[in-house]
């Protein structure tokens, strides 16, 4: 299994992206199934939509349909994602992340796919680090 963060899934559909091509050449080497959540999925449309159009917001919506699993958070969870960015707060961390920390825990994944230095940072079940991709 792979948690999914918003800035692979950016870089995925935005061909002037930094990470485009190691995020392309990375894809098909992720542990399935791939897992996000829709702060995440909200995040990475948002910016697709600013940065380059519909056309990639409809491209990332093919992808997540085709290729991810997007989980629901229920309301213990959400109550976890905020204890979260509290304790985090002098990193920041966002929503987004917080649910993918969330998903960390519940299904005892440390793997995930990020752009994101801050998760070099966070742990999980108290003191576990995360396998960063790519």
């Amino acid at each position: 299994m792979t948690l999914l963060d918003t800035g692979p899934l950016v870089a995925l559909f935005n061909t002037r992206d930094e990470y485009h091509e190691s995020c392309l050449q990375s894809l098909s080497a992720l542990k399935r199934p791939l897992l996000t959540t829709w702060a995440v999925v909200t995040e990475a449309h948002h910016i697709l939509g600013v940065r380059i159009g519909p056309h990639a917001q409809e491209a990332l919506g093919a992808f997540l349909t085709a290729a991810t699993r997007i989980e629901h958070l229920d309301d213990g969870e959400v109550r976890r994602v905020w204890q979260l960015m509290k304790q985090y707060q002098t990193t920041p961390m966002d929503l987004a992340d917080a649910t993918l920390v969330v998903l960390a825990e519940k299904h005892d994944c440390r793997c995930v796919w990020t752009l994101d230095s801050d998760f070099h940072v966070y742990r999980f079940k108290g003191r576990q680090a995360f396998d960063l991709l790519p």
